[in-house]
C-alpha cells in the first residue's frame, strides 16, 4: 500500500511540474506575435518579461513561510489557481492592446508562477528523501515535457493562425487538469509543514520496505511529502553507519542536516514537533537561512544555470528569427529543439547523478551549455545554429534540478531553504531579460545570448557546494 501511495506522489508530482512548464513555456512560445500585438520594441519585451520575475520574487521569499503554517497542499492550489488566472488575464491584455493591463497580469503570473515552483519543488524533494535516491531531474524533465508541449502547440497554433486566446485557454484548461490531478496526489499532512518535517527522524525503513501507513513511521507517519525521510536517510548522505536504523533513532536531521550538523533527539513516532522546530530545538526562522553561506552558493549556482534556460526561453526564437530573418514558427522550433534536448538530458540525467555525483555533473553540464552558446551564437547557418541550440539545451537541463535538491535535502529546513534558492535563482530571471534585450538593440539577439558564457563559467566553479554529505568527504577532489 505505501508503495503504491508512494508512485502516486511521484506521479503526482511530476504532473505539478508538466503544469507549470507548460504554462510558462505558453506565454513564451507566443513572444514573438505578442510583441509584434503591442508594438512595443526589444527593451520594452524585456522590461513586461522583468515584470514577471519581479512577481515571482515578490512570492517566493513567503512560499516557504506559507507552506510551514498552511501545509503544502493548501498552498500549492492556492499558487497554482493563480498562475492560470494570470496567464489568462495577460492573455485578454494583449488582445485588448493595453501594455499597462498586460503588466499587471504578468505580474499576478509571476506570483503564481514562482509559488507553484517552490511548492512543487518542496514535495519533489519529499518524494526523493522517501526513495534515498536522486530523482530530482525527472520532475524537472516533467517541467520541460510540458515546455515541449507548449512549444509544439505553439507553433501549431502560429503556423495555422490561431488566436491567442483559443491558444491560452486551451492551456490553462490543461493546466488546470493536471494541477488538480497532481494535488490530489500528494499525501495529506498531519498538522503543519513543520511538524510533517519535524517527525522525519522517526520515520523507519518499513515506510519503504512494507510497513503500513503507521507502521514504523510509514507515508502518514511525519505528515506527508515534505515531511518524509527516505529508506536510507537523508538524501544528502548524513544518515549514520546503521543506515536506516540511524534515520529510526536519529535526531531531526537523522544524524545530520545538509552542513553536517549532529540532530537533536528524535520525536516520538507519530507526535508532531513544536511549528517550526528546528533541530537544536529552537524555531526554523524565515530569515535564519539567509544567513547560511552554503545556501547562498547553491543559489548562485542555481542562478547562472537558471539563466541559462531562461535566456533560452526568452530570446532564443526571436534571434533566429531576427539573425537569419526566418518566419516566427521557424524560431519557435529552434526554442522545442533546445526544450527537447533539455528534456532527454534531465530523463537520463537521474542516472548520471547517481553515477559520477551532482559536482561532476554539474561540470558537465555548463561545459556543454558553452559549447552550445558558442555554436548557436557564431553559426553561420540556421541548421547548425538550431544544432548549437540543442547542446545549449542539454547543457542548461540539470543545474536547477541539482540545486533544488541540494536545498531541500535536509526536511525540517527544506521549505525555507528551497525558497531561498529559488528566490535567488529568479534573480536571473530578474536581471536577465532587460539586460539581454537591451544588449540586443546593440549586437543582436544572437551575440547577446553569447554573454551567458560567462555565468557558465561561475557555475562550474562552484559546483562543489552541490555535493552531498558524504561526497564532500569521500570526493575531496571534486
Amino acid at each position: 500500500m505505501a508503495l503504491n501511495q508512494l508512485l502516486r506522489s511521484r506521479l503526482g508530482v511530476v504532473a505539478l511540474f508538466v503544469a507549470c512548464g507548460m504554462s510558462f513555456a505558453t506565454w513564451a512560445s507566443r513572444l514573438v506575435l505578442i510583441r509584434q500585438t503591442l508594438g512595443v520594441t526589444p527593451a520594452a519585451m524585456g522590461a513586461l518579461l522583468l515584470i514577471v520575475s519581479a512577481g515571482s520574487m515578490c512570492a517566493m521569499p513567503t512560499t516557504g513561510t506559507l507552506v510551514d503554517r498552511f501545509g503544502l497542499r493548501r498552498v500549492l492550489a492556492g499558487f497554482g489557481s493563480v498562475m492560470v488566472l494570470g496567464l489568462l488575464g495577460a492573455g485578454l491584455a494583449v488582445v485588448a492592446g493595453s501594455v499597462l493591463a498586460v503588466a499587471i497580469s504578468l505580474a499576478i503570473f509571476g506570483a503564481g508562477v514562482g509559488g507553484t515552483d517552490v511548492t512543487m519543488n518542496l514535495a519533489g524533494a519529499g518524494v526523493e528523501r522517501r526513495l534515498g535516491r536522486s530523482v530530482m531531474p525527472q520532475f524537472h524533465a516533467g517541467y520541460s515535457i510540458g515546455t515541449v508541449a507548449a512549444a509544439g502547440v505553439g507553433v501549431t497554433m502560429a503556423g495555422i493562425g490561431v488566436p491567442l486566446m483559443a491558444h491560452f485557454g486551451l492551456v490553462a484548461a490543461l493546466a488546470t487538469g493536471l494541477l488538480a490531478w497532481g494535488w490530489r496526489g500528494l499525501e495529506p499532512t498531519r498538522g503543519t509543514a513543520s511538524q510533517a518535517t519535524a517527525n522525519d527522524g522517526a520515520a523507519g525503513p518499513s515506510a519503504v520496505a512494507g510497513g503500513g501507513p503507521d507502521a514504523g513511521g510509514g507515508l502518514d507517519a511525519g505528515g506527508g511529502l515534505d515531511g518524509e525521510a527516505g529508506a536510507e536517510g537523508a538524501l544528502d548522505g548524513e544518515a549514520g553507519a546503521a543506515g536506516p536504523s540511524a534515520v529510526a533513532g536519529g535526531g531531526l536531521d537523522a544524524g545530520g542536516g545538509l552542513d553536517g550538523e549532529a540532530g537533536a533527539e528524535g520525536a516520538p513516532e507519530g507526535e508532531g514537533a513544536p511549528e517550526g522546530a528546528a533541530p537544536g530545538g529552537g524555531r526554523v526562522s524565515g530569515l535564519a537561512v539567509w544567513r547560511e553561506g552554503r545556501t547562498w552558493l547553491i543559489g548562485l549556482v542555481v542562478l547562472a544555470m537558471s539563466l541559462a534556460e531562461g535566456a533560452a526561453d526568452d530570446w532564443l526564437a526571436s534571434g533566429l528569427v531576427e539573425g537569419f530573418g526566418v518566419a516566427e514558427s521557424s524560431g519557435i522550433a529552434g526554442l522545442a529543439l533546445f526544450l527537447v534536448a533539455m528534456t532527454a538530458m534531465r530523463v537520463a540525467g537521474t542516472g548520471l547523478v547517481n553515477r559520477w555525483g551532482p559536482v561532476r555533473a554539474a561540470r558537465l553540464s555548463a561545459a556543454l551549455a558553452v559549447v552550445g552558446l558558442v555554436i548557436y551564437a557564431f553559426s553561420p547557418w540556421l541548421v547548425l545554429s538550431m544544432i548549437g541550440a540543442a547542446i545549449w539545451g542539454t547543457g542548461a537541463a540539470l543545474g536547477f534540478p541539482l540545486g533544488m535538491s541540494a536545498a531541500g535535502a535536509d526536511p525540517v529546513r527544506a521549505a525555507q531553504r528551497t525558497s531561498m534558492v529559488a528566490t535567488i535563482a529568479y534573480g536571473a530571471f530578474l536581471a536577465g531579460p532587460p539586460l539581454l534585450g537591451a544588449l540586443a538593440q546593440a549586437i543582436g539577439f544572437r551575440h547577446a545570448l553569447a554573454c551567458v558564457i560567462v555565468p557558465m563559467v561561475v557555475a562550474a566553479i562552484l559546483a562543489p557546494v552541490l555535493a552531498s554529505g558524504q561526497d564532500r568527504r569521500t570526493r575531496p577532489d571534486q
